[in-house]
C-alpha cells in the first residue's frame, strides 16, 4: 500500500503534462494532486462509514475491517473496468485519426520540427 499512491501520482503527473501545452502544465498537474487527494478522502470517508456500519452490536472490530477491505477491493475493481472502457474509447478515437498524427505519435516527441533561430525564443 505504501508505495501505490507514489506510483500513481507520479504516472497521472506525467500523462497530465504531456497532454496539454507547455504553460498550462502547472494548472493540470495541480489539478492532477487536488482529484488524488479528494478521492483519498472520500474513500477513506465511506470505508470507514462502512467499518463502522457493518460491525452491528457484536464487538468484533475485525468484521468491519473486513468489510471495509472488501469495500476497498470493490473500488479498485470498479476502478480497472473504467479504465479499460476509457482507455479502449481512447484508442478507437485516436485510430479515427489522421495518418499524421500515428506517425508522430509512433516516432516520438523528437520527430516533432523544432527552432532553430535562437532569436525567435525570448
Amino acid at each position: 500500500m505504501a508505495f501505490c499512491p507514489d506510483f500513481i501520482f507520479t504516472a497521472a503527473q506525467i500523462i497530465a503534462s504531456n497532454s496539454v501545452k507547455r504553460h498550462q502544465q502547472g494548472i493540470a498537474e495541480s489539478l492532477v494532486g487536488t482529484i488524488i487527494t479528494y478521492g483519498q478522502s472520500i474513500g477513506l470517508g465511506f470505508a470507514g462509514t462502512v467499518e463502522r456500519y457493518s460491525m452491528g452490536a457484536e464487538d468484533n472490530p475485525v468484521k468491519g475491517y473486513r468489510h471495509a477491505l472488501y469495500f476497498a477491493i470493490g473500488l479498485g475493481v470498479a476502478s480497472l473496468v473504467l479504465d479499460l472502457l476509457f482507455d479502449e474509447e481512447v484508442n478507437d478515437k485516436a485510430q479515427e485519426g489522421s495518418e499524421e498524427a500515428w506517425l508522430l505519435a509512433e516516432k516520438g516527441p523528437a520527430s516533432i520540427p523544432q527552432c532553430e533561430d535562437p532569436s525567435v525564443i525570448k
